[in-house]
């Protein structure tokens, strides 16, 4: 079946590769990419996902889970099942209280030191070949528009959609995850208490760091599920 991969916040998909290889060739996977110098919000981001023919299945990372369950609840006659891996339907953290000159275009502007991307997204273990390449993807993209997808999270909030929706969903998360929390995932739960957890010894990016891992764990919940 298609399977359609949403990418995290530098919208690339470029970072899924190692992942995809990984998934059970039942599971076709369509990469979709973000614009990398035009910003967009959800609702824009809603009508330009290019779609497969027919049914289908969403997993989606970070960023743009709440996309794909606005996608799912959208077309519920065509989405198999849904996958969501460390993301949320409401801001995170607490970023709209002290962060707010991130969520300004200059703060892209800025070259994040290696041990911020390790502290926030990659965990101290991750090797150089991993540290290059989620920067080369994150300094691909033009500082306003990572300021937009920030800013987007911020006031993101998709409770509604993702209660209502009858779609199989899984939600892996990571353990050891510092930028979506335990809160974010609880909030899941209490909105769709049947909705599936896998938790993986894993930073923030689960399908980078724990490619084989989550890709097991997604195949065959999707193997069950559709």
């Amino acid at each position: 079946m298609n399977t359609l991969l949403l990418p995290g916040m530098d919208g690339t998909g470029t970072l899924f590769g190692r992942f995809a290889s990984c998934l059970d060739p039942r599971w076709v996977p369509h990469v979709v990419s973000y614009s990398r110098d035009e910003p967009s919000s959800y609702d824009e981001l809603l009508d330009r996902v290019p779609l497969p023919s027919g049914r289908f299945v969403l997993i989606a990372e970070s960023f743009s889970g709440p996309l794909a369950i606005r996608l799912a609840a959208r077309h519920p006659e065509r989405v198999g099942a849904l996958v969501l891996v460390a993301t949320f339907v409401t801001n995170p953290s607490r970023l709209a209280a002290w962060g707010r000159p991130w969520l300004r275009d200059a703060a892209f502007r800025m070259r994040l030191p290696d041990v911020a991307l390790r502290f926030g997204l990659l965990g101290f273990d991750a090797s150089e070949e991993e540290l290059v390449a989620v920067r080369e993807a994150i300094e691909t993209i033009a500082p306003h528009v990572l300021a937009k997808r920030l800013r987007e999270i911020v006031a993101v909030d998709v409770r509604e959609a993702f209660r209502g929706l009858l779609v199989p969903t899984l939600y892996v998360a990571g353990r050891r995850d510092r930028l979506v929390g335990r809160r974010a995932r609880a909030e899941i739960g209490a909105l769709r208490p049947e909705v599936s957890v896998v938790e993986l010894d894993a930073p923030h990016l689960v399908l980078q760091r724990k490619p084989r891992e989550s890709a097991s764990a997604i195949s065959r919940f999707l193997s069950a599920a559709t």
